[in-house]
């Protein structure tokens, strides 16, 4: 917590990836991400509006987004608050209302 309060963005640049818990935990501390695009990261950033996504081994494109959002504030503070806003949707209570929904529609 100490170390995302004073960052900007938090970038994830791996090549193989499950579902990262510090994308989570990025963007519940309202930090605009740039990630790989493997694995479940596209699940959890949503590329151009919670943060932006890039292609392994795409090291321009990398580049770039990172500058985006170094150098525009405003949007970078817009991407986390998204960010945030999304994170809110994978809380452990969302997924037991979901769970309990699938089972009462499967039993009808």
């Amino acid at each position: 917590p100490a170390l995302l309060s004073v960052s900007e963005i938090v970038v994830l640049p791996s090549r193989l990836e499950g579902t990262p818990r510090t994308l989570f935990e990025a963007m519940a501390a309202s930090k605009p991400v740039v990630a790989t695009r493997v694995a479940g990261i596209p699940e959890q950033v949503v590329d151009g509006e919670t943060g932006f996504l890039f292609s392994v081994d795409d090291h321009d494109t990398f580049a770039e987004k990172m500058l985006i959002l170094l150098s525009d504030r405003k949007k970078a503070v817009s991407m986390g608050k998204k960010g945030r806003k999304r994170v809110e949707q994978f809380t452990s209570q969302k997924m037991v209302e979901d769970i309990e929904r699938i089972y009462s529609e499967l039993l009808g």
